[in-house]
């Protein structure tokens, strides 16, 4: 028959709707034809269906190709390469050439999936803070041989396990990961491992959810002889965008998309249907289309296996509506013993002549840096198990179709899809081996079908450049896939224009360079008035996002952001756990970084206290990805999104009554009245009278950590050799905190470690202490908890220096005095420099603190409960160095007699420090820390 053209339009309207008159008059036909028309025109009007939907369809399908690409010859490798992997002969041949070549190579021991023994073995290896930068990292724990049978694919949670491990150590060298016959890259290669290609799945994954610390996935030869070990060091030094790359014999060879076409070959068959069909996985919502689509096409009988009741009454439904019979086995058949049996039940009482697998574990949605390595492994061995049963059982001469439905995350990738990315390469593997037996199989790669009716995850999709796929095409699509007895494809249908540039937002790809589509979108040019970073280009990645990788992509922006406002080279000194407090923020940077990201992204009116509600960038970055979803607020679908802190009521945030009121009544001139009604107020806030009978131990916050967590690389500091930590004691001002002191905690990043000691009573349903002796106890153990037996520095600025001095008197009547103390622009409590000031110092505190931390109610009456604990406090001696740093330049305007400088009555050295008495802790932080250091270390601490 010949195939449907464009010119022959009107008789192909007329076979579908006009009838046999309507034929019978375009081809000027007696009108004694129409009968003969009336028999022919169904098979007409179906040829004409299906050539369209194969004509619509052919366009969705995909599979892989290998390309050769050409590697640097003679690479000259620098710096320090991380080599994991067990104590094999592929190890020592890959550890001895990146020696030869100029790599300083440090091995660690496969040590499985024990995240935190990775972490420390990387930690005991990258100590010193002199080393450069490391390299990269390589991880051979895929060509491990297996500990026992019952669980092979050790590897991918090893994997999991080294990625999280290089995390927790702050390495962002890129990560390289080694596997032998995971992949068919060359026509002489047999058949793929499936276990081994579980890690090629897993690769993409991490691709996209951690760009900045992905190298890449290269395959190597069976045997390692030193052209492929030429070629392995040439990709590894090469630099650029190929990121999944097999070395062979003929060269290197880099995995590229192409479509699949048919239009220039005949389908090899007409595959149809009969006898009995066993469909496992039934549980999926496609079963039913597919189970319909084989009792409809000729099916006799369909088995399913692991679909639930209301699932199980569906399928039925449809099937028995086109004349098939139906059988629901239970579903504690897809245990695997089980359904091995059953299948060979099958066998013996019907013809069994295909078999539809729906290959999707449920482990979705969660990133890598919080998946339980243990529990991925677990979820993809057993689906991957499940199918090995049915390869396995099904080999009879009588199986004419064997077919995988697996997801596109095994394709391309999928941030939160690691499982099923990992299950759909092992499936393409496990086809292909069955293919090389001589054994029918057909693996097929789906984006997801469309609901009915379409939902929000469809419009999620077509945002991102996927368009979910109608159920109907999609059923055609399978007809298509198997007329062509395809071994693997992929079926998608994609908008390249919108794909492309959400896919490498954060990470070049040469994968999508086989498609001409995407080719033309990676080549235009970007103009001027939209550079790639502009707050609508960079909208319109996030919207054509899926819910994980909108996350990824904040988290880097978030990252690349606060290491600007910072001052760092990279994003990879940012931590994604660490609070920004400990990173180096305060109120003021805080407020750079929300006025950076607003600008980044649009969102105008993001809160002042946007770091002090979000402290980490992780969870930062979560609540920008629920703000950006619609506004939406919960958990979309394949994403944890950090739900808001529950309202509280008027003392939430900057919403409580109090502390409006306290500017307002500043701004009257009423402030002493009010602190009255404050006072009468904090007498009913709940009081503790001994430490212990805390329910937790007071809050000790760490700003800096003296081991060098804060160098890009993973690269420690002060092994071994740490100077003794700083504690600062927070002063009792409304927004007293840790933040105070963030910006001098970063003067001593690489050197020492420093604490804030945040009262007890400003936080949320916090008790306070009953008596200033009781606040001195307290954060006398959090000093101790925190520095063990070793020694420490205390520190303090304004008020807070006061406290200094008593929390040292405290210590040293219990036998553990601090090395030292440092008072930070300190006036005793009767000065009268400070009473002239009060004006000054309100509006400064408020000025400075406010945007960051929350005057909320427990803060406004936490301040005056404080306040009468404070009458009668005096400076007491201690017999340890004590240095006051004195601010150089006024509040304002000093008309006083004598000095108005800070001022100590016990025996102390005095050193002036630039800025006033706020900026000395700010702008001048750095220069202060610079000096505290100094004298800290001529005074042997």
């Amino acid at each position: 028959m010949p195939e449907p053209v464009a010119e022959d339009g009107g008789f192909w309207s007329a076979v579908e709707h006009g009838g046999p008159a309507a034929v019978a008059r375009l081809l000027d036909a007696p009108e004694e034809d129409e009968a003969a028309l009336r028999t022919v025109l169904p098979a007409l009007a179906a040829y004409r269906r299906r050539h369209t939907r194969s004509t619509l369809t052919g366009d969705w399908r995909y599979r892989t190709a290998w390309e050769p690409v050409t590697v640097p010859e003679s690479v000259a490798l620098s710096g320090s390469w991380l080599v994991v992997g067990p104590d094999t002969a592929p190890v020592a041949d890959v550890t001895r050439a990146l020696r030869a070549r100029g790599a300083e190579v440090l091995c660690v021991p496969l040590a499985g999936a024990d995240r935190d023994a990775l972490a420390d073995a990387v930690n005991r290896l990258w100590p010193d803070p002199a080393l450069p930068p490391m390299a990269g990292v390589l991880s051979l724990e895929a060509l491990a041989e297996p500990a026992d049978g019952s669980c092979p694919d050790g590897a991918l949670a090893a994997t999991v396990a080294l990625l999280q491990a290089l995390g927790d150590n702050g390495v962002s060298a890129p990560l390289w990961c080694l596997t032998s016959g995971a992949v068919r890259a060359a026509g002489t290669d047999p058949a793929p491992d499936p276990v081994a290609a579980q890690l090629w799945g897993l690769a993409r994954v991490v691709a996209l959810e951690h760009p900045e610390r992905w190298g890449g996935v290269v395959d190597l030869p069976a045997t390692l002889d030193e052209a492929a070990l030429d070629r392995l060091v040439g990709v590894l030094g090469a630099a650029d965008r190929e990121d999944q790359l097999a070395v062979r014999a003929s060269g290197v060879l880099g995995r590229r998309l192409v479509r699949a076409r048919t239009e220039d070959r005949e389908p090899v068959r007409r595959w149809t249907p009969h006898g009995t069909v066993l469909l496992t996985g039934a549980a999926d919502e496609r079963a039913a289309h597919v189970a319909g689509w084989l009792a409809e096409q000729g099916a006799d009988h369909v088995v399913l296996a692991g679909a639930g009741a209301e699932q199980a009454a569906v399928v039925e439904e449809r099937v028995t509506a086109a004349g098939a019979k139906v059988t629901v086995l239970p579903d504690h058949v897809e245990n695997c013993p089980d359904l091995s049996a059953r299948i060979g039940q099958l066998a013996r009482l019907s013809r069994l002549t295909a078999i539809v697998h729906i290959a999707l574990p449920t482990a979705v949605g969660v990133p890598l840096a919080e998946t339980e390595p243990a529990e991925l492994a677990r979820a993809v061995h057993a689906e991957t198990g499940l199918a090995r049963t049915l390869d396995g059982a099904l080999t009879a001469p009588e199986l004419e179709a064997f077919v995988v439905f697996s997801s596109t995350a095994a394709t391309w990738g999928g941030g939160g899809f690691a499982a099923r990315a990992a299950v759909g390469a092992a499936m393409d593997a496990l086809v292909e081996a069955r293919r090389e037996r001589g054994l029918p199989g057909t693996s097929i790669a789906w984006v997801p079908w469309a609901g009915s009716p379409p939902g929000a995850a469809d419009e999620r999709l077509r945002r991102r450049g996927v368009r979910a796929l109608r159920p109907g095409p999609a059923v055609s699509a399978l007809q298509q896939a198997l007329d062509h007895d395809d071994t693997c494809v992929a079926i998608a249908d994609i908008d390249w224009a919108r794909f492309t540039p959400a896919f490498t937002a954060a990470r070049p790809s040469a994968l999508l360079t086989g498609i001409p589509e995407a080719r033309a979108v990676l080549a235009a040019p970007v103009t001027e008035a939209q550079p790639d970073d502009s707050p609508a280009a960079l909208v319109g990645r996030l919207e054509s996002c899926s819910p994980p990788d909108r996350y990824q992509l904040l988290l880097e922006l978030v990252r690349s952001r606060a290491a600007a406002v910072l001052g760092h080279a990279s994003a990879g000194y940012v931590d994604i756990d660490r609070d920004f407090l400990e990173q180096g923020f305060d109120s003021l940077t805080a407020l750079e970084l929300r006025d950076a990201l607003q600008a980044a992204t649009g969102l105008d009116g993001l809160s002042g206290t946007l770091l002090f509600d979000h402290p980490t960038p992780s969870e930062l970055a979560r609540h920008l990805s629920a703000v950006l979803a619609d506004g939406n607020t919960g958990a979309e679908e394949g994403e944890r999104v950090a739900a808001p802190a529950a309202d509280k009521g008027p003392a939430a945030g900057n919403g409580g009554i109090l502390g409006r009121l306290f500017r307002h009544t500043r701004s009257q001139g009423e402030s002493t009245e009010y602190a009255k009604v404050l006072l009468r107020l904090a007498e009913f806030r709940p009081v503790y009278t001994d430490p212990a009978d805390l329910p937790r131990p007071a809050t000790v916050v760490r700003l800096m950590s003296g081991r060098g967590q804060d160098t890009p690389g993973g690269r420690r500091a002060g092994s071994g050799g740490e100077l003794p930590p700083v504690f600062c004691c927070c002063t009792m001002s409304m927004l007293s905190g840790a933040h105070e002191y963030a910006r001098l905690a970063a003067g001593f990043r690489g050197s020492r470690s420093v604490y804030a000691l945040p009262h007890p009573g400003f936080a949320d349903d916090e008790a306070l202490p009953a008596s200033y002796d009781v606040l001195m106890r307290t954060h006398a153990d959090s000093v101790l908890r925190t520095a063990g037996d070793g020694p420490f520095v205390l520190t303090g600025h304004s008020g807070g220096a006061q406290l200094a001095n008593s929390l040292a008197h405290e210590l040293a009547a219990q036998g553990r005095p601090p090395a030292a103390v440092v008072l930070l622009d300190s006036y005793p409590m009767d000065s009268g420099v400070m009473a002239q000031w009060v004006p000054e110092l309100l509006d400064g505190m408020l000025e400075r603190d406010s945007a960051y931390t929350p005057m909320d109610d427990f803060r406004t009456t936490a301040w005056a409960a404080y306040l009468p604990l404070l009458h009668g406090v005096t400076p007491q001696p201690v017999d340890v160095p004590t240095l006051l740093m004195r601010a150089s330049t006024p509040l304002s305007e000093w008309t006083g007699e004598g000095d108005w400088r800070a001022s100590w009555p016990l025996p102390h050295t005095a050193v002036d420090a630039p800025g006033d008495h706020f900026t000395l802790i700010g702008d001048h932080a750095a220069d202060v820390a610079r000096q505290m250091q100094e004298w800290l270390r001529s005074e042997g601490c």
